[in-house]
């Protein structure tokens, strides 16, 4: 998930680093205005992938707790069994 996670910020921060101005679009009538919505839009994208961002990278850390916590489960568990007198006698002590 971590190198999904890498490749996505990667083209994302392409994204909400584009600026688009009004030398762009030719200085035509009304180039000021949408240059400056596309500039707002740019910002509140980059605000909304941030946001996205932060809770995936929320989502890898808990499952790599849960991972770890899964294995010293298992360890505990293996430990467990492997302590058991094969001889079929309980230690009831």
């Amino acid at each position: 998930m971590q190198y999904l996670m890498d490749g996505w910020k990667s083209k994302l921060t392409k994204v909400s680093s584009t600026s688009i101005t009004s030398v762009d679009l030719g200085s035509v009538q009304g180039s000021e205005t949408f240059a400056e919505l596309a500039s707002q839009t740019r910002m509140g994208f980059g605000e909304y992938i941030t946001a996205i961002q932060t809770a995936y990278t929320g989502v890898i850390e808990k499952l790599k707790a849960t991972a770890d916590r899964y294995d010293d489960a298992e360890g505990t568990t293996g430990g467990q069994v492997n302590g058991v007198d094969p001889s079929g006698t309980p230690n009831l002590t």
